[in-house]
């Protein structure tokens, strides 16, 4: 008996499913190594850095409930409202710190009903724990601007409510320091490498090559004033003597040519400057090899 081979179609599946097994694998292993450069990157400040600012609101509920509780005489600004409102936002802070570290599952189970929810879990992804954070520092950013503008106008209530200013006062510095160091560091971690590229390419030297296509560049623009990348076949002759190059007249007939072979009158920028380029480049390696025969001179007279 005969084996039947498998038909055609069947090898052609077969093939397919072979291939997207081994694709939807690339892409696994590619999300993984995202993964791994994300969690480098942001592991430490995300789950570290709130250590401080954790103090900070820790301080701002003892200290402000204290504050509310004892202070004295009246403000015609509403001074206690802000620091509720920063005590309220550092409670919130505290609650994502802490659970962070110390979250549960927490499950609603109603047998009568037939329930079994999860209704609190543990965060499984950093991402989400920098969501909360954002959420939270936004919040705590509309707390500080109002409490700065309201501090602005109520400068008369240092005389009538010495301990509310003092404190509110000493809550809107902090909190604003807080904030540009913070805000500095995330900075840095965003666009650091970018900022640090554009400082290091704005301080770097300019090569022969850089500053021969910038000179080139500006003699050409003085003929292209409208700046359409291209001059006439009148101004090239111009254009070479302001480079201080010497073309004999049939040369620059053949070169325009060159430039322009659909003879529309004009000569592209691309066109001359590659031009330009390899004339410099042979006059540069001209110029080494005169150089190096010169050194072999000098060492010859020294022996």
């Amino acid at each position: 008996m005969q084996r039947r081979r498998p038909p055609r179609r069947q090898k052609q599946k077969e093939s397919k499913k072979e291939e997207d097994d081994a694709e939807v694998t690339n892409i696994q292993v590619n999300n993984y190594q995202e993964d791994d450069k994300f969690y480098e990157k942001w592991a430490g400040p995300v789950l570290i850095g709130p250590f401080f600012p954790a103090i900070f609101a820790f301080f701002v509920i003892i200290a402000g409930q204290l504050v509310l509780a004892t202070s004295t005489g009246t403000c015609g600004y509403d001074l206690a409202s802000f620091v509720s409102a920063m005590i309220a936002t550092s409670y919130l802070f505290l609650l994502i710190f802490s659970w962070v570290y110390f979250g549960d599952t927490f499950r609603l189970k109603i047998e009568f009903f037939s329930i079994d929810m999860v209704v609190l879990a543990p965060f499984k992804s950093m991402k989400w724990i920098m969501y909360y954070y954002g959420i939270v520092a936004f919040m705590s950013f509309i707390v500080g601007i109002v409490g700065a503008v309201t501090m602005s106008m109520a400068i008369f209530c240092v005389t009538t409510s010495p301990e509310l200013y003092t404190f509110s006062l000493f809550l809107v510095v902090m909190y604003w320091l807080g904030f540009f160091i913070v805000g500095t560091y995330i900075f840095s971690l965003f666009f650091g490498g970018h900022v640090a590229e554009l400082i290091k390419e704005q301080m770097r030297e300019e090569t022969l090559e850089e500053v021969e296509e910038r000179l080139f560049r500006e003699k050409f623009q003085v003929y292209d004033r409208e700046r359409e990348d291209r001059i006439t076949r009148e101004q090239f002759p111009l254009l070479l003597q302001d480079l201080g190059i010497f073309v004999p007249a049939d040369e620059q007939n053949q070169l325009q040519d060159t430039f322009d072979p659909d003879n529309t009158g004009f000569l592209a920028y691309e066109e001359v400057k590659e031009w330009f380029k390899s004339l410099n480049a042979e006059a540069n390696k001209h110029d080494k090899k005169i150089g190096n025969l010169s050194d072999d001179d000098d060492d010859e007279d020294d022996k």
